[in-house]
Protein backbone atom coordinates (compact mmCIF):
# COMPACT_ATOMS: atom_id res chain seq x y z
CA UNK A 1 0.00 0.00 0.00
CA UNK A 2 1.39 3.23 -0.51
CA UNK A 3 1.33 6.71 1.22
CA UNK A 4 -1.47 7.84 -0.51
CA UNK A 5 -3.51 4.46 -0.40
CA UNK A 6 -2.45 4.53 3.65
CA UNK A 7 -3.77 8.40 4.19
CA UNK A 8 -7.03 6.98 2.62
CA UNK A 9 -7.27 4.00 4.19
CA UNK A 10 -6.81 6.15 7.84
CA UNK A 11 -9.67 8.53 6.68
CA UNK A 12 -12.61 5.94 5.95
CA UNK A 13 -11.68 4.40 9.30
CA UNK A 14 -11.41 7.84 11.22
CA UNK A 15 -15.36 8.45 9.33
CA UNK A 16 -16.59 4.52 10.44
CA UNK A 17 -15.54 5.55 13.69
CA UNK A 18 -18.26 7.65 15.28
CA UNK A 19 -20.78 5.83 13.72
CA UNK A 20 -19.85 2.68 15.26
CA UNK A 21 -19.61 4.51 18.74
CA UNK A 22 -23.10 5.33 18.43
CA UNK A 23 -24.62 2.53 17.28
CA UNK A 24 -23.04 0.81 20.24
CA UNK A 25 -24.34 3.07 22.68
CA UNK A 26 -27.74 2.31 21.58
CA UNK A 27 -27.23 -1.32 21.53
CA UNK A 28 -25.96 -0.79 25.37
CA UNK A 29 -29.02 1.11 26.16
CA UNK A 30 -31.49 -1.25 24.58
CA UNK A 31 -29.39 -4.08 26.93
CA UNK A 32 -29.42 -2.45 29.79
CA UNK A 33 -33.14 -1.40 29.70
CA UNK A 34 -33.79 -5.27 28.59
CA UNK A 35 -31.78 -6.70 31.19
CA UNK A 36 -32.80 -4.43 34.49
CA UNK A 37 -36.27 -5.18 33.81
CA UNK A 38 -36.38 -8.68 33.93
CA UNK A 39 -35.60 -10.62 37.01
CA UNK A 40 -32.84 -13.06 37.03
CA UNK A 41 -35.25 -16.44 37.40
CA UNK A 42 -37.09 -15.00 33.95
CA UNK A 43 -33.74 -14.87 32.15
CA UNK A 44 -32.66 -18.12 30.74
CA UNK A 45 -28.94 -18.67 31.09
CA UNK A 46 -28.08 -18.56 27.76
CA UNK A 47 -29.47 -15.23 27.39
CA UNK A 48 -27.40 -13.88 30.38
CA UNK A 49 -24.16 -15.67 28.76
CA UNK A 50 -25.17 -13.44 25.57
CA UNK A 51 -25.30 -10.49 27.86
CA UNK A 52 -22.14 -11.14 28.85
CA UNK A 53 -20.40 -12.11 25.57
CA UNK A 54 -21.98 -8.71 23.97
CA UNK A 55 -20.53 -6.73 26.72
CA UNK A 56 -16.75 -8.35 26.36
CA UNK A 57 -17.12 -7.90 22.75
CA UNK A 58 -18.36 -4.27 23.16
CA UNK A 59 -15.29 -3.56 25.69
CA UNK A 60 -12.92 -5.23 23.06
CA UNK A 61 -14.75 -2.72 20.11
CA UNK A 62 -13.97 0.42 22.25
CA UNK A 63 -10.65 -0.81 22.94
CA UNK A 64 -9.82 -1.43 19.01
CA UNK A 65 -11.86 1.97 18.71
CA UNK A 66 -9.38 3.30 21.07
CA UNK A 67 -6.12 2.00 19.65
CA UNK A 68 -6.95 3.24 16.03
CA UNK A 69 -7.70 6.76 17.62
CA UNK A 70 -4.30 6.62 19.47
CA UNK A 71 -2.36 5.57 16.52
CA UNK A 72 -4.36 8.34 14.02
CA UNK A 73 -3.22 11.40 16.61
CA UNK A 74 0.29 9.88 16.97
CA UNK A 75 0.36 9.59 13.02
CA UNK A 76 -1.06 13.01 12.61
CA UNK A 77 1.45 14.58 15.05
CA UNK A 78 4.51 13.95 13.18
CA UNK A 79 5.79 15.93 10.61
CA UNK A 80 5.22 15.35 7.07
CA UNK A 81 8.64 13.03 6.89
CA UNK A 82 7.90 10.73 9.40
CA UNK A 83 4.37 10.22 8.60
CA UNK A 84 5.43 9.44 5.23
CA UNK A 85 8.31 7.46 6.36
CA UNK A 86 5.42 5.35 8.92
CA UNK A 87 3.21 4.99 5.85
CA UNK A 88 5.81 3.15 3.21
CA UNK A 89 6.27 0.67 5.72
CA UNK A 90 2.75 0.73 6.78
CA UNK A 91 3.82 1.24 10.85
CA UNK A 92 -0.14 1.16 11.15
CA UNK A 93 -2.50 -0.93 9.45
CA UNK A 94 -5.38 1.14 8.91
CA UNK A 95 -7.42 -1.35 7.34
CA UNK A 96 -6.60 -4.44 9.27
CA UNK A 97 -7.96 -1.71 12.38
CA UNK A 98 -10.78 -0.52 10.37
CA UNK A 99 -11.74 -4.11 9.55
CA UNK A 100 -11.43 -5.06 13.30
CA UNK A 101 -14.11 -2.23 14.24
CA UNK A 102 -16.63 -3.82 11.93
CA UNK A 103 -16.27 -7.27 13.10
CA UNK A 104 -16.68 -6.62 16.40
CA UNK A 105 -19.26 -3.95 15.64
CA UNK A 106 -21.13 -6.47 13.76
CA UNK A 107 -21.19 -9.13 16.23
CA UNK A 108 -22.15 -6.78 18.50
CA UNK A 109 -25.16 -6.45 16.54
CA UNK A 110 -26.05 -9.98 15.80
CA UNK A 111 -25.75 -10.48 19.65
CA UNK A 112 -28.11 -7.47 20.13
CA UNK A 113 -30.48 -8.99 17.45
CA UNK A 114 -30.65 -12.64 19.48
CA UNK A 115 -31.00 -10.53 22.55
CA UNK A 116 -34.08 -8.39 21.09
CA UNK A 117 -35.86 -11.67 19.28
CA UNK A 118 -35.82 -13.30 23.16
CA UNK A 119 -36.99 -10.28 24.52
CA UNK A 120 -40.14 -10.13 22.14
CA UNK A 121 -40.84 -13.50 22.53
CA UNK A 122 -40.62 -13.48 26.54
CA UNK A 123 -43.43 -10.08 26.25
CA UNK A 124 -45.40 -12.11 23.90
CA UNK A 125 -45.34 -15.22 26.27
CA UNK A 126 -46.41 -13.06 29.34
CA UNK A 127 -49.43 -11.21 27.12
CA UNK A 128 -50.47 -14.96 26.49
Amino acid sequence: MNPSEQKTAARDGLEAVPFAVRRLRVMERLIRSANSESTGSRHQADSLNLVEDFENTAVELYQTILEFQIRFMRQYSNNWAKRYGRDIFQADDWNNLTSQIKTLEAKCTEIAKVLSLERIERALQDNE
